[in-house]
């Protein structure tokens, strides 16, 4: 199976914050015995975002994109996927209750901005984000499975072990237990060893 993760956000692109999430998950898709051929980052662009969706979606199977699902004005990815397959954003209530409980949980309202967390293109699968507002959604662009993620660390981290992977697993019927051996040592250079 062919694996590219996009990452999205100005942010990321300019430097001003380490990626951290790209090393993360192309470590556990690997540990998994999925390999990641490409690596795209992109800013919060509307032309370049549609461009890399569609640069991904004809040479991958299964496009993990991470970034773009705030609350705020800026972030774009469910715009810009429902664009991809020509269809319009639409509210899934049943999210919006779950964003509403997140914040009455912790005795606060949900700002009126949080609503745009649960819009989703029309037809996407959710994925579920137990520890965060921003839900996950997984659609298909062209030939390819696209799997959207929250920026937020934490959130990606558990949505890759809990939600994605899984998909991908069954996705590409594998089955196999990767073993991996890591070697260290100290004092002698990598060239030498």
């Amino acid at each position: 199976m062919r694996v590219e993760i996009v990452c999205t956000g100005d942010e990321v692109l300019s430097g001003k914050t380490i990626n951290t999430n790209y090393s993360h998950m192309a470590r556990r898709l690997q540990e998994v015995g999925l390999d990641v051929l490409w690596g795209t980052t992109v800013g919060d662009d509307r032309k370049s975002l549609i461009e890399a969706f569609r640069l991904a979606a004809g040479r991958a199977d299964a496009v993990i994109v991470n970034g773009g699902l705030g609350p705020t004005v800026d972030v774009l990815s469910q715009e810009v996927a429902a664009e991809a397959v020509g269809v319009g954003l639409v509210l899934d209530e049943g999210w919006l209750k779950t964003i509403e409980s997140f914040y009455a949980a912790r005795g606060r309202v949900m700002p009126p901005n949080n609503r745009k967390q649960a819009m989703l293109p029309a037809g996407a699968e959710l994925v579920d984000n137990p520890v965060g507002t921003a839900c996950g959604f997984a659609l298909d662009i062209g030939g390819a499975r696209f799997f959207f993620t929250p920026g937020v660390p934490r959130e990606i981290h558990r949505m890759l072990d809990d939600e994605i992977i899984p998909r991908l697993l069954k996705m590409s019927g594998s089955q196999a237990v990767v073993r991996l051996k890591r070697f260290h040592s100290f004092g002698l250079g990598e060239s030498r060893v």
